[in-house]
């Protein structure tokens, strides 16, 4: 039996707790390697590893202190958020992502920026997608969890409503 197999896959449905707790060890072992990489002189290096624990804390349920320790690594590395995590957002998905946490309208954003409701729909299935999430509000939460938008921000969205 192979090791993908035992710890389970996102093809077969949701990651085992064996593989989350799998994932915060590699975490926690490609954070260390990014703080070393990053004090000697390695930033490319530093930054690619930063990237893979975005895709760890994308696919598993990752402990919350690892997202903190992520954020704090990356603000003492000086290596900003917006360059790691949003590496593959476009920049009308990155417009888009803050506005998600308002309670406006798909069609209601769209006038805002000049754009069809379809248009700005297609950009948020993309968001989530990239997310790894289902739904608008999960994809707030998690883009708030990786400091992709401020906490002010989904505070205006509750108040909007």
């Amino acid at each position: 039996m192979s090791i993908r197999s035992d710890l389970g896959s996102p093809e077969q449905g949701e990651p085992t707790q064996e593989a989350n707790d799998s994932a915060n060890r590699a975490l926690d072992g490609m954070l260390g390697a990014a703080i070393a990489c990053a004090r000697i002189g390695e930033q490319d290096i530093a930054i690619s590893l930063l990237v893979g624990c975005d895709q760890l804390v994308r696919r598993h349920q990752v402990d919350q202190h690892m997202l903190d320790d992520l954020v704090r690594i990356r603000r003492d590395l000086g290596i900003a958020t917006t360059r790691v995590v949003r590496f593959s957002l476009t920049p009308a998905e990155a417009r888009l992502l803050p506005m998600l946490a308002t309670h406006m309208s798909f069609a209601e954003i769209g006038e805002s920026f000049s754009v069809s409701r379809n248009t700005i729909k297609t950009h948020a299935v993309s968001i989530y997608r990239k997310l790894d999430v289902s739904s608008r509000t999960h994809a707030v939460a998690r883009a708030t969890q990786l400091s992709l938008i401020g906490r002010s921000a989904t505070a205006c969205g509750e108040l909007a409503g």
